[in-house]
This record gives C-alpha cells, sequence and structure tokens, in this order.
C-alpha cells in the first residue's frame, strides 16, 4: 500500500500531499470513469460507483452485484471494491459529498411549485383561448 501512494503522491518540498479521488482513477487505471456532472460511473455503463460500493456494504458478494447489474463484468467489480478497500476514506467522502448534493436537488425539487392541477389549468386556458 506505501508504494501505491509513493506511485501516485504529489510532493512539494515539505510534505507529501495525498491524491485526489480523480488522480487516482486515472493513475491506477481502474475502470471507472468520471463524466461531466462530476458523478463516477463504471466506464462503458451508467452504473455509479456509489451503486456499486453501496450493494457492496450491504453484503452483497461481487458474483451477487454482476447478478444485479449484468452490464458490469466480475473482474470489474473485484477491481473497484478492492480500490474501495484500500481508499475507504477517500471513496465515503465522494459519496457522502454525492449524497449531500442529491439532497439538495431533492429539497430544491420539492420547493418548485406544485405541479397539482396543471392539467386543469392548461384546458381551462384553452377552452378560454378557444371561446369555448
Amino acid at each position: 500500500m506505501v508504494l501505491l501512494y509513493a506511485r501516485v503522491a504529489r510532493y512539494d518540498h515539505y510534505r507529501c500531499t495525498m491524491p485526489t479521488l480523480q488522480e487516482l482513477i486515472t493513475e491506477l487505471r481502474l475502470p471507472l470513469s468520471i463524466v461531466p456532472s462530476g458523478t463516477i460511473r463504471v466506464a462503458g455503463t451508467r452504473v455509479s460507483l456509489d451503486t456499486v460500493i453501496e450493494t457492496f456494504e450491504e453484503g452483497a458478494t461481487p458474483e451477487e452485484i454482476v447478478a444485479s447489474f449484468p452490464v458490469l463484468l466480475l473482474a470489474d467489480v473485484y477491481d473497484i471494491i478492492a480500490f474501495y478497500l484500500r481508499h475507504r476514506e477517500t471513496v465515503k467522502a465522494y459519496i457522502d459529498s454525492e449524497n449531500v448534493h442529491a439532497d439538495e436537488l431533492m429539497r430544491s425539487i420539492g420547493n418548485r411549485k406544485s405541479q397539482h392541477g396543471l392539467r386543469d389549468r392548461l384546458l381551462s386556458r384553452q377552452k378560454h383561448r378557444d371561446g369555448v
């Protein structure tokens, strides 16, 4: 594990800084990709890193994860879980930030004007416009 950090760590004159999650994914050539929104997905799929890790944390084996998400390759799931086990704090921090973002999004959706009765309002406007 020390070799892993030495390989991807950035050095300055006084201390070693830990690499970012994106740097780790790139340097270690993990089967993960980062989409423009910042979400990390299993490469070539729409399955998110959070989904794989949360399913694993709920007790699923890699084989069960692949059975639940047939688009995934077993070797990729093993690589992702091994990465998670080596970098638990970094991955958990990412998942926590994704959960905060999701909560904020849900709150903003909840604060929008209710769509209740929208169809009736639109039909009423159409009748009024058509002179019926």
